[in-house]
């Protein structure tokens, strides 16, 4: 089995990382962002071309730099035990979040010679039978699955979930595969 694996909100936190660059803390505090709200923009009340002006100011580092999620090195791991994991991921629209992604997952894999990701935000192409998405944004999922592919949901933190729920969520995901 091939499973694509998300990394923003899965694996890194891009969540929080955004909301930093925005100078937006105070919604990271447990109860202060509005649960299930992905679209962290519309929740700050600007434009999405604006949103992405301003996190993409925050160049490559932005996202080499993001914490790695405390499940994800299990996650990962175990995701390993059951097929063959590629980290499918959607860049933004400037060239500084490929190289900061890549630098990320080099990071995380410890391996700087690691190739197993796809950059694109056209996930459902690489849809098949036998081949599974997990992500954290139900859209993408859907768009998987009506292309051929399986998808699971993530559990994530911008959903309104603690830790202890996502890794409960991690769990049950497991036994799915």
């Amino acid at each position: 089995m091939l499973m694509f694996l998300d990394m923003d909100g899965v694996v890194s936190d891009a969540h929080g990382a955004f909301l930093k660059q925005l100078g937006r803390e105070d919604l990271l505090v447990p109860g202060q962002y509005p649960a299930g709200s992905f679209d962290i923009g519309k929740v700050m009340g600007i434009s999405n071309n604006e949103f992405w002006r301003r996190i993409d100011a925050g160049g490559s580092k932005l996202w080499s730099e993001m914490s790695v999620l405390p499940w994800a090195k299990h996650l990962y791991e175990e995701l390993k035990k059951r097929g063959d994991v590629v980290f499918l991921t959607a860049p933004s629209r400037n060239p500084e979040c490929v190289k900061g992604k890549l630098e990320w997952l080099h990071k995380f894999t410890g391996d700087r010679s690691f190739e197993d990701y796809v950059f694109t935000s056209r996930k459902e192409l690489l849809a098949a039978s036998e081949r599974v998405l997990i992500d954290d944004h139900d859209e993408n999922c859907d768009k998987f699955t009506q292309c051929g592919g399986r998808s699971f949901v993530f559990p994530a933190r911008w959903q309104g979930l603690t830790d202890d729920k996502i890794c409960e969520g991690i769990t049950e995901l497991l036994t799915k595969l």
